[in-house]
């Protein structure tokens, strides 16, 4: 396909590669999609709209989700990283910044204020939960918070191309769940100095790929591929 073709070449160019490989778009999206399909949370705020200026990279949360059903917020931070442990060490860090009074105060201003310009009205469980008036702590009660982990994983890197069945089930889930247990095991250790420590309902999500470096040129090849044929598709049109 041509336009495959140019978005190769377009992300052969280091300069282009700097630009657009160290942006977090993907890993929002990986995020969105596991509340969404695996937690039955709803997209509550667009990312977009905690974003300053054309291109520059969003502030706040990376995702601000709601279960109806359960009437739990989820707000969610996503990493993608060579290092698996480079990830969960900078969600740690997104705990500590993300996670405190002063944070919240802000950002669930603008969550109420977004929310209400777009729906007239508000269930009453939301309208407490999201409402600047509600103290912070008594929030946490009614939040899940979503820390995804994007990384280049051995075990996935050394996975044989003639994969069995047998494989997968005595060595290869062996394998991750060591693996997983590592992260998580660092994941406490980090989070283990926050002061509402106990008072957050983490859940880490681990998605480990073969090399995150291609996982992401792959995506935007093929991103940058769809742009590139619907704008020849408009070109042909205008003809």
């Amino acid at each position: 396909m041509p336009e495959i073709q140019e978005a190769r070449d377009f992300y052969s160019k280091a300069s282009n590669e700097d630009k657009y490989f160290k942006r977090g778009e993907f890993g929002e999206l990986l995020l969105y999609h596991m509340l969404h399909e695996y937690f039955g949370a709803q997209s509550l705020i667009s990312k977009i709209y905690f974003r300053d200026s054309g291109g520059l990279p969003a502030h706040g949360f990376d995702a601000v989700h709601l279960n109806m059903d359960t009437r739990k917020l989820w707000l969610g931070e996503a990493k993608l990283y060579k290092d698996g442990s480079r990830a969960i060490s900078a969600l740690a860090k997104d705990l500590t910044e993300h996670f405190n009074t002063n944070f919240f105060d802000s950002e669930f201003t603008i969550i109420t204020n977004r929310y209400q310009d777009e729906h007239e009205e508000t269930p009453d469980f939301l309208k407490k939960l999201i409402s600047p008036n509600t103290k912070t702590l008594d929030k946490l009660v009614d939040i899940n918070i979503a820390l995804l982990a994007g990384f280049s994983s051995d075990v996935i890197a050394n996975v044989p191309d003639d994969v069995s069945e047998e494989y997968i089930k005595n060595r290869l889930n062996n394998e991750l769940i060591l693996e997983a247990e590592k992260l998580k095991k660092k994941l406490d250790s980090d989070k283990s100095s926050h002061p509402w420590e106990k008072r957050l309902n983490v859940y880490l999500l681990l998605f480990p790929v073969k090399d995150k470096q291609e996982f992401v040129r792959k995506l935007h090849e093929k991103l940058k591929g769809a742009q590139m044929w619907m704008t020849n598709l408009q070109l042909k049109c205008n003809k």
